[in-house]
């Protein structure tokens, strides 16, 4: 088995979404977006939970989302299928995140619990 090939990604995404409620269930929303290029990102959230869902279909990038209200995200956060803290930029009294998403990948950022 290839580590990088599609079928661990499939399980990786399977297990992912079996352990993150807002990948189940709840409310779906696109985000508003600049500074995009071939950029998606889309926002989840169940109850109190929250993800920020960007994928990359391009080269590297910077997007810029503007947050739709109730969906305050304070905090560090974490890629859930790298298992790495992911830097984050508030702007605009943080009702704007700015972050890097790396060339032909995906990230499933959720907030850090303390």
């Amino acid at each position: 088995d290839d580590p990088q090939g599609l079928i661990p990604l499939y399980r990786r995404l399977g297990a992912l979404r079996a352990s993150l409620a807002p990948l189940r269930e709840g409310e779906w929303r696109p985000a508003k977006m600049s500074l995009a290029g071939d950029a998606y990102a889309y926002l989840r959230k169940a109850g109190d939970e929250k993800a920020l869902v960007a994928l990359n279909f391009g080269e590297a990038t910077d997007l810029k989302l503007s947050l739709p209200e109730g969906y305050a995200l304070d905090g560090a956060f974490r890629d859930e299928l790298s298992g790495k803290t992911w830097p984050v930029r508030r702007e605009e009294g943080g009702r704007r995140l700015r972050f890097r998403v790396p060339a032909e990948t995906a990230l499933v950022l959720t907030l850090i619990k303390n």
